[in-house]
């Protein structure tokens, strides 16, 4: 991957604790706990440090969001699984370092340094010409929605040269879509003013 151009800004992850948690004495007790099992069946734990979120079901499966690296995810397993027992919530001992996760979606934020020229990518996407599916509401939200169906993946483009790439299931799928978006978006890059 370029690393001057692209930055991975979150990382999903899920995993699966084995075990049931007691998640209305954890909601409870835990300062950082939002649970309102009317509106979702999980508990949202937040983490400070390393700035990171949490959903925790009963029956043990989480997922972690917020993380910029790996070793985001291990050490918020680890609080995690620390909290859980200072606040009996679990009843078996758990090892951080036997949990199992996976990473489903990797987002990345890339920056070209150039200007996109929206209004002519629509038009060319629009006679078919590209390979994307768009969809583009700038009265909602001023960033242009693309489909890439060969890496089953999304970008958001927006109009300063900044996109963010997003369902990639692995680093190489980062870098090709990646590679991807900067072959198509090559034409449509305005250069900034000074």
């Amino acid at each position: 991957m370029d690393k001057n151009n692209i930055q991975i800004v979150n990382m999903v992850a899920s995993a699966d604790l084995n075990t049931e948690v007691d998640i209305d004495r954890f909601a409870r007790q835990a300062e950082n706990v939002e649970y309102e099992p009317e509106q979702f069946p999980g508990a949202i734990i937040r983490y400070m440090n390393p700035g990171t979120t949490v959903l925790l079901f009963r029956n043990g499966r989480i997922v972690i969001v917020g993380n910029r690296s790996e070793d985001h995810i291990r050490i918020t397993i680890k609080q995690l699984i620390q909290d859980l027992v200072r606040f009996n919530a679990i009843k078996s001992e758990l090892n951080p370092e036997k949990i199992q996760y996976n990473i489903p979606n990797y987002v990345a934020l890339v920056e070209f340094g150039k200007n996109i020229d929206i209004d002519r990518l629509l038009a060319e996407a629009g006679s078919g010409e590209l390979d994307l599916i768009i969809e583009y509401e700038p009265d909602q939200f001023p960033g242009l929605m693309a489909w890439i169906d060969r890496y089953d993946s999304t970008a958001l483009i927006f109009r300063n040269g900044k996109i963010i790439l997003s369902g990639n299931r692995n680093l190489e799928t980062v870098s090709k879509t990646y590679k991807y978006m900067k072959q198509v978006l090559n034409k449509f890059f305005i250069d900034k003013q000074t």
